[in-house]
């Protein structure tokens, strides 16, 4: 055994071989215990230190099987998690070459205590193949060299009017890449290359171009075993490249700052949450030391360099104890809450899968402390960057690893052009990693563009004027009555006038402003019927030809 990589061994038993000596590979033992049935363990994560926690992520290959061969595998050595003990859940595989898309077990798995500190996870599988290596994961896998060949593939494929840097922010503690991406339309920036940054950009190259627009800056997989982070980022960028209306509106809108591994030794390495030292990079940045934190030190310094520019922060998480997606965001004042946790909304109003119940924008969600090492989210990136540079829009986007089917319906899309509904497109997988829910990822991540247009009033194809809403103002105000709500007792907080009688307006029944059923109209075309649409036809914003609806100002939805 590997004492500097325990997780990646290779075990053999008369022509049948247990494999883990990959990239995010981890399984340290194997022991046959009867015909065609195996026990193996899992090395904790950063073992090489001594630590013993996080027993989670399982990750290695099997060859030498045959065709229609049974198999019973056992891991004997997982700490607790309450995922493996639902009904739902299922470990995922692929059989290389037959199969090369990542599927989830089609049979029972049974979660058990071993009368030890430890839970035995167990499976049988049917080999498909003769002549394949089958691999078996905690979840779909996206290893650090997946990573890279993924913005191999995006920098390939930049449109013709855009731009895209490929920088070295900071190298890991092991020597590895940790690579910082910008991307926008050309005319987002200036002819003038950002400054040199001490300590940042190890690489001689010539830096990326200053940006003359709003940043929205993008990080994922500080936690390795968070995988589903790096394929929401996968729809992110899948989205940036096409030509959706909604795409080019958002790349002339805004600049994109990414950090696609934030983690990349953790990734290697196979660990679930941690760093090969044993620390949780999410807590270290309100106060990074360079040479235990290298990564998280240079976003910390890049974005003090940066300043005011970003507008929008998103660290792309992954979760295994709800139903649906969520936002973790912070407690602000009511004004800023209000903008704060709309975009929560709107994303709700662009993905069947996010569910805005599940957010949370306490005070606790940015002070509790870890179960386990006790370290504070007051040094998650969230909170960190909010405190040191007050973005408003900072949150942690927790998606979940899998979810069968939509939870709620959503609205159409409509082209506010054209008054008409507007057919989804399916987007090309351009990248590395085949995953069975690709969709699903995909979806998320869009919902993040879409949301950000909505809230900027620039979104050409949107779903607000189908939804309940209607209007921008409209979610803003249902919002705001939910956050007033809150808390009953207005004396104790600094709220004017106007607020009072809003919540007791809104006081009334379960505490939300009444939303008028919304009538069915023809398919295709969007008839001026709503309460809003004939006030504003009265003002004269909106004028009707041939019972269409047509404006002169299409952001009038927005209102």
């Amino acid at each position: 055994m590997d004492r500097e990589n325990p997780q990646q061994a290779v075990i053999s038993f008369e022509g049948i071989t247990f494999f883990s000596n990959f990239d995010s590979g981890n399984m340290s033992k194997a022991y046959r215990v009867g015909l065609n049935q195996f026990e193996l363990h899992v090395s904790p994560d950063a073992a090489c230190s001594g630590h013993n926690s996080y027993r989670t992520w399982f990750y290695f290959g099997i060859k030498g099987l045959k065709k229609n061969t049974l198999v019973k595998l056992s891991i004997v050595n997982l700490g607790f998690m309450r995922v493996f003990s639902t009904s739902s859940y299922r470990p995922v595989w692929k059989c290389i070459p037959s199969s090369t898309e990542w599927k989830r077990l089609e049979c029972d798995v049974s979660y058990e205590t071993t009368y030890t500190v430890y839970y035995k996870l167990s499976w049988s599988f049917e080999v498909p193949a003769n002549d394949n290596e089958i691999f078996f994961a905690y979840a779909p896998p996206y290893s650090y060299e997946e990573t890279q060949e993924t913005m191999r593939i995006f920098e390939k494929n930049c449109p013709e009017d855009c731009k895209v840097w490929r920088e070295v922010i900071a190298k890991s503690l092991d020597g590895r890449n940790s690579e910082l991406i910008t991307f926008s339309h050309k005319n987002n920036f200036s002819e003038v290359a950002e400054a040199t940054i001490p300590d940042l950009f190890v690489e001689k190259k010539d830096r990326c171009l200053v940006s003359k627009k709003p940043i929205i800056f993008i990080t994922s997989r500080v936690h390795p075993g968070e995988t589903p982070g790096s394929f929401v980022l996968d729809g992110l960028l899948q989205i940036l490249l096409s030509n959706d209306p909604r795409a080019v509106a958002i790349r002339n809108a805004f600049v994109f700052k990414i950090i696609p591994v934030l983690n990349p030794d953790g990734v290697y390495r196979g660990n679930f949450r941690v760093d090969q030292n044993g620390i949780n990079l999410n807590r270290c940045y309100a106060y990074p030391d360079q040479n235990y934190h290298p990564t998280i030190y240079a976003v910390c310094k890049y974005f003090e360099y940066l300043a005011g520019k970003v507008k929008y922060y998103f660290d792309l998480h992954a979760h295994a104890s709800k139903r649906s997606c969520f936002l973790f965001g912070n407690s602000l004042e009511v004004d800023k809450q209000i903008e704060n946790q709309l975009l929560a909304k709107l994303i709700e109003l662009n993905t069947g899968y996010f569910e805005f119940s599940e957010c949370d924008f306490s005070i606790r969600s940015m002070t509790s402390k870890d179960p386990k090492d006790h370290n504070s989210k007051e040094g998650s990136g969230r909170v960190a960057f909010y405190k040191k540079i007050g973005i408003i829009h900072s949150y942690t986007l927790e998606c979940a690893y899998y979810i069968p089917r939509p939870l709620h319906i959503i609205p159409s899309p409509m082209n506010l052009k054209s008054g008409k509904r507007f057919s989804e497109l399916i987007a090309n997988d351009l990248f590395s990693v085949q995953v069975h829910n690709r969709s699903f990822f995909n979806e998320i991540a869009s919902s993040l563009i879409y949301s950000i247009l909505d809230y900027e009033k620039i979104n050409p194809i949107s779903r607000v004027p189908l939804s309940e809403f209607r209007f921008i103002e409209a979610a803003k105000e249902w919002v705001k009555a939910k956050i007033l709500s809150q808390t009953r007792n207005i004396n104790k907080r600094n709220i004017t006038r106007t607020e009072i009688k809003s919540v007791k307006r809104y006081d009334k029944g379960a505490g939300y402003p009444k939303i008028n059923t919304r009538r069915i109209h023809k398919p295709n075309i969007i008839a001026p019927m709503f309460q809003e649409g004939i006030q504003m036809l009265s003002r004269g914003k909106i004028s009707i030809f041939m019972g269409k609806l047509a404006s002169s100002r299409p952001t009038s939805f927005y209102a």
